[in-house]
């Protein structure tokens, strides 16, 4: 079983993805941009795409990831990233190249058995290395449920609620 757990900065993604992991036994695969900015001696992934214009490559490297997963939750998996991409890089973008990224995450998606869409609050502090806003977690959420809808992908929202509320909103859905 594959569950993605999608959403923008700070909306509780890796708090569900930990606590789905642990009650379904599955491992939780952490966030590539979380392993890139450590490296890379940015703050955040805008500035690392700001210097490097590689954030369409992040989404074929993390679909190169989750490939050989068996059983995981993903916490900012292929569809996250390809949402940033639609967001922040796709005037960069060729149509040829744009078409074959949305392929590239949409097989990448199409092995999870669950998408499950976090609601677009912000639930975390004020952080230095993040980008945190409501309006930019709503732009993502409705990006990832577009995406989602076209992809043809088992998907749940997941209303704003306590932390025990959404896991068990998430237990729920894949039972």
């Amino acid at each position: 079983m594959i569950i993605a757990v999608v959403g923008g900065e700070g909306t509780g993604k890796t708090s569900l993805s930990q606590a789905l992991g642990e009650a379904l036994g599955l491992p939780v695969l952490d966030p590539l941009k979380a392993r890139l900015l450590a490296g890379a001696g940015y703050a955040t992934l805008f500035e690392w795409d700001a210097a490097t214009r590689g954030l369409p490559g992040l989404v074929e490297a993390q679909a190169e990831r989750e490939a050989g997963l068996a059983g995981a939750v993903v916490d900012g998996g292929v569809v996250d990233l390809y949402c940033l991409v639609q967001r922040w890089a796709w005037h960069r973008l060729s149509p040829t190249r744009a078409e074959r990224l949305r392929e590239t995450a949409a097989r990448a998606a199409a092995r999870y058995d669950r998408a499950l869409i976090m609601p677009p609050r912000v639930v975390a502090g004020p952080a230095p290395d993040r980008f945190r806003s409501a309006e930019h977690n709503a732009q993502l959420t409705r990006l990832a449920a577009a995406f989602a809808r076209e992809a043809a992908l088992a998907h749940r929202h997941i209303d704003d609620g306590s932390p025990a509320a959404r896991l068990a909103q998430a237990l729920g859905a894949e039972r």
